[in-house]
């Protein structure tokens, strides 16, 4: 078999019982599938079957639909809950939603389609960003901060901009993220 001459050759060696074999065809009978594989490689039988599996941080298979966000924006919120603690104020929670908040998710933008409560996050992320009595402070206001209100940042909407959110000022669309840098090879962001 080709792993063990590699194996031999190298001195290193495939973790079959990390190994993930995803099948990229519709699976009838995932024992069916398993009998094949122990079948046509004795030397596979311990490998996972499953229709998904991680790979450098994403989700990857037929079977991966969403999976990818579910940490990361469990992570923002628990990083959000942390940052909010101190009450820093609407300036430093700005610096802080670009600096630790944006950076957790701009990782899984590049695959992944935006899931569909990521409108949800973010506006509990906001109101954790700006609290304050009732509607003291609308999204749009948020996003305007260094344009309308002279703060040297602003907080952006979601970073993937869905319509329903943009109608309401949130400037963002996957083409300009603001973690992006044209003048390093990145793609083209405007000024807000």
């Amino acid at each position: 078999m080709l792993f063990s001459e590699l194996a031999q050759i190298s001195s290193l060696e495939l973790n079959i019982n990390k190994t993930v074999f995803i099948p990229l065809w519709v699976v009838s009978s995932w024992p069916g599938t398993r009998s094949l594989i122990r079948e046509a490689c004795p030397g596979w039988r311990d490998m996972i079957l499953q229709g998904f599996g991680k790979y450098l941080g994403f989700f990857i298979g037929p079977g991966a639909l969403g999976m990818s966000w579910n940490r990361p924006l469990q992570k923002v919120i628990k990083t959000m809950m942390v940052w909010s603690s101190p009450k820093l104020g609407v300036f430093y929670n700005a610096r802080v939603y670009q600096a630790f908040l944006l950076p957790i998710l701009s990782f899984v933008m590049q695959l992944e389609d935006a899931p569909s409560n990521l409108e949800e996050v973010f506006s509990k992320v906001l109101r954790l960003l700006a609290p304050g009595p009732g509607n003291w402070a609308t999204p749009a206001d948020l996003v305007h901060l260094k344009s309308s209100y002279f703060f040297s940042c602003s907080l952006h909407g979601s970073p993937l901009g869905s319509t329903s959110l943009q109608g309401e000022g949130y400037p963002i669309s996957r083409s300009r993220l603001p973690c992006e840098g044209k003048g390093i090879g990145g793609l083209a962001r405007e000024q807000l």
